[in-house]
């Protein structure tokens, strides 16, 4: 019984800590956009805002047309790119298993293969390698 109750409790604890860590970063965030820009680059990040400044919501709403196209294109994408990829999906994976289908494998090993090394893998290498070499890469 005591050994539920310390179970219990230490799992309080850790949701606790969880949700500070989630928390925290959420409050400092919101006082900053609350605070002047002034404010925040002479002072810093802070719990409470220094200098309350609304104008970050105001030119927020005076670009909402830009900001609900954007959202759009955004939800438009994802709709597509969600519906492509499970039709995909369901496309390859019943014949795939199938074990008497010729070049089952050779189909596997290349998905297999685009999943492990994907399209970004190389540029991202040459960027963490060579990005502050002078001559490496042109900047």
């Amino acid at each position: 019984m005591r050994a539920d109750r310390r179970a219990r409790a230490r799992a309080a604890a850790i949701l606790a800590l969880v949700c500070a860590l989630w928390i925290v970063p959420m409050v400092v965030l919101f006082s900053a956009s609350i605070s002047s820009n002034d404010a925040v680059l002479r002072e810093g990040y802070g719990f409470l805002p220094r200098q309350v400044d609304f104008s970050a919501y105001e030119y927020l709403f005076s670009k909402s047309g830009a900001i609900v196209h954007a959202l759009g294109v955004s939800f438009t994408v994802m709709a597509a790119g969600t519906a492509a990829s499970t039709l995909l999906a369901a496309f390859l994976a019943y014949p795939l298993s199938r074990p008497g289908l010729r070049g089952r494998t050779l189909v596997l090993g290349l998905i297999l293969f685009t999943m492990l090394f994907n399209g970004g893998l190389v540029p991202t290498y040459m960027i963490y390698t060579c990005a502050h070499k002078p001559g490496r890469v042109k900047q």
